[in-house]
């Protein structure tokens, strides 16, 4: 599995981390970062939108398969604490759940 997180042309990636369908559970400590400028209209309380993708790429028996998720950055303004769990959608009969707990500082 490796994570992939997107914002306009550029990406950055994690390295690949195998995974165990026997656990519930995998923990990667990995730290991305990218600095951006974000716009408000009304004295910094309601910013425009700023939007990423976090793909989930996953092989498993010579299978690989991607999941998307696409979400709004500036929603984590001055949020520091706040975690969001992303949860895919997917058909990947191998692995029922598949989500990802993100953190953000903003």
């Amino acid at each position: 599995m490796s994570i992939v997180w997107k914002r306009g042309p550029e990406t950055q990636q994690t390295e690949w981390y195998d995974l165990n369908e026997y656990t519930n559970d995998s923990e990667i400590g990995e730290k991305m970062q990218k600095v951006s400028t974000f716009y408000s209209k009304d004295s910094k309380e309601n910013w425009e939108p700023k939007l990423c993708t976090i793909l989930l790429n996953v092989k498993h028996n010579k299978i690989q398969t991607n999941f998307e998720y696409e979400m709004n950055m500036s929603d984590y303004i001055n949020q520091t604490d706040a975690a969001q769990t992303i949860e895919y959608q997917h058909d990947f009969e191998k692995f029922r759940q598949i989500k990802l707990d993100v953190k953000w500082t903003i």
